[in-house]
């Protein structure tokens, strides 16, 4: 019987400088199985070394690749016609080997050219790809793929805990709904009981994301749920000095209107904040300090 990692590690260790074709990788292929499965070898050369062919478990090379840590192996294969919407014989498709192993990059390239079909498609165990990147920790495909649109009702209904930490991080699912600025899903984890406070290892909350990515929907979602406005992370930060340095002044305007306070900025963000407030005051005539102040008094 085939061993699964044999023919990953195959293209894993194939180096850029080989001279990087399709039918270099195909060789190296046709000589580990040579060697290593001599009954998969006769059955791969009668399929004529059929790039699509089927290993064990419905495996095909696409899987081994996304599976690898080589992604130029990855675009040969794509590139001389691999089919992209391959599964394995359990329902997986490319995108859900992808959401597994944690490559962004991979999970790009394979969304470029439609692999794997929809971001929702369903294994044989009703498992969507961003179920597999959650219990997987991968918490950067997560964020990918709800800042894709993928389902994380999907997710819970599956019994994953709306509170666990994903990563060595301790990033949540309201983590990665913030900084994807999915306002869906971030309405979704608040009313399933996603603690809107939760910090990180780095003292990061959600509203901490979703000021340093400028998302003033996701912003105001949080804060009109009670996110606090003045939390700070492991080096005294608040979400208003996140929004500061990333230059969003739009959500700047929105934590000011919700009582951020100033006087929790070190000199260095007090004075871009002032440079921010200047540049937006030239350009509308509008002061938004004065706005906010009054807008804050008025709640």
């Amino acid at each position: 019987m085939l061993n699964s990692s044999i023919l990953q590690n195959v293209l894993t260790d194939i180096k850029i400088d080989s001279g990087l074709s399709i039918d270099y990788i195909l060789y190296r292929i046709e000589e580990a199985l040579k060697q290593l499965s001599p009954f998969t070898h006769e059955e791969w050369i009668n399929k004529e070394r059929d790039i699509n062919h089927k290993f064990q478990d419905g495996y095909t090379l696409l899987h081994y690749a996304v599976a690898g840590s080589n992604v130029n192996v990855l675009k040969v294969l794509l590139g001389a016609g691999a089919d992209v919407n391959a599964k394995d014989a359990h329902g997986n498709t490319l995108l859900h080997w992808a959401a597994k192993n944690g490559s962004i990059e991979k999970l790009n390239i394979l969304l470029a050219v439609g692999a794997g079909g929809s971001i929702h498609t369903k294994n044989q165990y009703g498992k969507t790809p961003l179920y597999q990147a959650v219990v997987s920790g991968n918490v950067q495909v997560v964020s990918s793929l709800l800042q894709l649109g993928a389902d994380v009702n999907a997710v819970l209904a599956e019994g994953v805990d709306v509170n666990a930490a994903l990563d060595q991080y301790q990033n949540t699912l309201l983590h990665c709904a913030a900084i994807s600025g999915n306002i869906e899903a971030v309405h979704v984890l608040l009313a399933k009981g996603a603690s809107i406070n939760a910090k990180n290892s780095d003292g990061c909350t959600p509203l901490h994301y979703a000021a340093a990515i400028g998302s003033d929907g996701v912003s105001k979602v949080l804060l009109a749920a009670g996110a606090d406005v003045d939390v700070k992370d492991q080096n005294g930060y608040t979400a208003l000095h996140f929004a500061i340095v990333k230059s969003n002044l739009e959500v700047v305007s929105i934590l000011l209107e919700n009582g951020a306070d100033i006087n929790a900025l070190d000199q260095n963000a007090q004075s871009k904040l002032d440079a921010l407030l200047t540049a937006a005051f030239n350009l509308t005539g509008v002061n938004i300090t004065n706005v906010a102040e009054q807008t804050a008094r008025a709640q």
